[in-house]
């Protein structure tokens, strides 16, 4: 993975993360990787990868278990949830990214809609 200068390495790596879970990489109920495991596959400090650790459970998106590990929520509910922050962040990026450029909103989604009809069923 190759990081952004403009953002904390523990958030980016959280990040990925939780793409992995809303994308079932990583399965309700599944083993996390380990804090060694963490540092060694993202090349970080190993304090790092338990800072990310630490704020994943913090938010109830994992859970831990004594000497076995930490492991995905069970909670269908909760990474629904998470799907949807991940989504409207993006939109809202994207929003920002867009009004920078000069779109209002009604251009904005003139020129979505123009692109999705475009696209047509690719990913459907």
């Amino acid at each position: 993975m190759k990081f952004e200068d403009n953002l904390p390495i523990y958030y980016q790596i959280e990040q990925q993360l939780y793409y992995d879970i809303v994308l079932g990489k990583l399965q309700p109920g599944e083993k996390m990787p380990s804090v060694r495991q963490l540092a060694l596959d993202f090349t970080v400090n190993i304090n790092t990868a338990q800072h990310v650790l630490s704020n994943m459970q913090d938010k109830g998106i994992i859970y831990s278990k004594r000497g076995l590990g930490s492991f995905v929520t069970d909670d269908v509910n909760l990474i629904l949830v998470l799907k949807d922050e991940i989504i409207s962040k993006m939109f809202s990026d994207f929003l920002s990214k867009t009004k920078k450029i000069g779109l209002s909103n009604q251009d904005t989604i003139d020129k979505l809609q123009t692109f999705v009809l475009k696209e047509g069923p690719k990913n459907e």
